[in-house]
């Protein structure tokens, strides 16, 4: 990737992570308001924090600043401030003790890896260390994007896409569809494979939506 091709894909795809990491803002701003959380779950927060976690150590592990590190370095200090938001307005707080408590345990041990990894530690160089933390930013990933597809299981179920946000699935496409190109740039799998993924689930989705709508 060189010139003005290189600077606009990064600029592109730091542009729609950063929107899809402020992406429930709305929610948390009526959260905030209400002083209730309502139905909605804490699960796509937490994913979002360790998904951010994880990217943001598999881009400093392989020196990728820009935009994978920085973008999920940002992307740290929002989830955690929504998921702050979250807790704080919370009825059921012994729950979301315990699911913060899953988290904190999992993105520990990721981090302590990676940071004994990158001291040498490990005895894996730091190619290696960042195929590694590749493969946990995909399954960080995989988990992030998983989150919401119980409600596509109910479109299914019910065959009523009132249960999908069309909009979040288009956004959620675009930037899919931007990353999957910075990863053939890059010729970055694991960038690349995940968004394969990804792309074919929202362009499901996103036909359940037309046809059950």
């Amino acid at each position: 990737m060189t010139g003005t091709a290189e600077i606009v894909v990064r600029s592109m795809a730091a542009c729609s992570g950063a929107v899809m990491i402020l992406s429930p803002s709305i929610l948390i701003y009526r959260v905030s308001q209400q002083k209730d959380v309502g139905v909605a779950s804490v699960i796509p927060l937490v994913t979002l924090f360790s998904n951010c976690h994880i990217w943001a150590l598999y881009g400093y592990m392989i020196e990728n600043w820009f935009p994978i590190f920085w973008i999920y370095f940002f992307g740290d200090f929002v989830a955690l401030a929504f998921l702050s938001a979250y807790w704080k307005h919370s009825r059921q707080r012994r729950y979301v003790n315990r699911v913060l408590l899953i988290m904190a345990c999992i993105v520990t041990v990721v981090t302590v890896y990676a940071i004994v990894g990158g001291l040498g530690h490990t005895g894996q160089s730091r190619d290696g260390m960042g195929s590694v933390m590749g493969i946990f930013a995909d399954i960080s990933a995989i988990c992030m994007y998983g989150a919401p597809m119980e409600k596509l299981l109910q479109v299914l179920k019910y065959r009523y896409a009132a249960f999908i946000n069309a909009h979040m699935v288009i956004a959620g496409l675009t930037n899919n569809c931007l990353w999957f190109t910075y990863g053939i740039l890059s010729d970055n799998w694991f960038i690349i494979s995940p968004n394969i993924v990804f792309i074919s689930l929202n362009t499901f989705t996103l036909v359940l939506c037309v046809v059950r709508r």
